[in-house]
């Protein structure tokens, strides 16, 4: 049984950016131009290196579990994780996406 298509909505239309909206962007990228170029590191770099420190300690913390697991697929990893009560970072239950994603982390 093969599934209807929704209509699309109108959220869903790409609309081309208004003049307006290249000016103020091009107007941003100019003014930017001379600090990136002095090495200046734009954003919030700060909090994004923090928050990866963090991800990489959480996935240590569950190496010995995921690496007991290794010779499992992602799914049936999950349902290991969970049986022997091993919870996210987040505290929550595993899925096979999150195993995926921690096996990468730690075997680069």
């Amino acid at each position: 049984m093969a599934c209807a298509k929704r209509p699309p909505s109108s959220r869903s239309i790409s609309l081309p950016p208004s003049p307006s909206t290249s000016a103020i962007s091009a107007r941003t990228k100019a003014a930017l131009a001379p600090a990136k170029a002095n090495g200046k590191r734009l954003g919030n770099y700060q909090r994004a290196e923090a928050k990866q420190r963090a991800t990489a300690a959480r996935a240590e913390a569950v190496r010995p579990a995921i690496t007991a697991t290794a010779h499992l697929s992602m799914r049936v990893a999950a349902g290991t994780l969970n049986r022997r009560g091993i919870r996210t970072g987040s505290g929550k239950q595993w899925h096979a996406m999150q195993v995926l994603c921690v096996r990468h982390r730690l075997d680069p």
